[in-house]
């Protein structure tokens, strides 16, 4: 992760009108699958600690069993900062990380777009879940899409429907559903991939308090329909099926 990417993620995780409808997204998500609260939670490419302070706010988890993961030192000493467990982590450096239990649930909240084997991730990921873990995945969606917005942030793809399921299962996870999210931003996101200008420097752009809200609102609404044929975002729910071994 950038530094600048970084920082403006701390300025808005818990806020901006994105964010609070992806959390309510995975948060539902993760009810509907798992046992609350949950006994453990892995949070993937954790940032600056949004989730898990909105998955222990929540309720979804306790604060002693939230762990992040991070490439970047700067992330991790920020959630360590909040007071949760954290390392430092790229996907190559998973398998050697050891954790004091199983996590009854893992998420990666638009990771694994960044990674160059996200399969790789996705089987190291499972081989550290407990049996019978959930895995919420989220990822930006449609390659037709693709934008500068995609190359300042250094994606290495977006992904369709078929796309993201091959790789949940190719990585040892059981899916139970892909879906899209954030159906209403599809014109605004087309019309960004057909202008060939200068991305903001800004990722998510001010916006005034009533628009913000407004924003929430419809979008979280939006969220809880599964049926949209198309939209910016993927998400994905899985589960890990107990192995020989467990």
């Amino acid at each position: 992760m950038k530094a600048e990417h970084g920082e403006e993620l701390a300025r808005r995780d818990r806020g901006y009108w994105w964010f609070r409808t992806r959390y309510a997204t995975v948060e539902r998500s993760l009810r509907r699958t798992s046992a609350v609260p949950l006994r453990g939670l892995l949070d993937f490419g954790c940032g600056s600690g949004g989730f898990l302070r909105h998955a222990v706010d929540r309720g979804l988890v306790a604060a002693s069993e939230a762990v992040g993961i991070d490439g970047d030192p700067a992330a991790v000493a920020r959630v360590r900062a909040m007071g949760f467990e954290a390392h430092q982590a790229d996907a190559a450096s998973l398998p050697s990380l050891s954790l004091a239990s199983r996590p009854a649930a893992i998420t990666a909240l638009d990771v694994l777009e960044h990674l160059d084997d996200p399969v790789q991730a996705l089987r190291s990921l499972r081989a550290m879940a407990a049996p019978k873990a959930a895995v919420v995945v989220l990822v930006p969606a449609l390659p037709s899409l693709w934008s500068e917005w995609d190359d300042r942030l250094g994606h290495r793809r977006r992904y369709r429907a078929g796309s993201l399921r091959r790789d949940l299962e190719a990585g040892g996870w059981k899916v139970k559903q892909v879906r899209y999210l954030f159906c209403s931003m599809l014109v605004p996101a087309w019309v960004r991939s057909r202008v060939r200008a200068a991305a903001a420097r800004d990722e998510f752009p001010s916006v005034p308090r009533w628009l913000d809200a407004g924003l929430g609102f419809a979008t979280t609404l939006e969220s809880r329909f599964p049926w949209w044929p198309a939209g910016t975002s993927l998400c994905a729910i899985g589960v890990s099926e107990p192995q020989e071994s467990e």
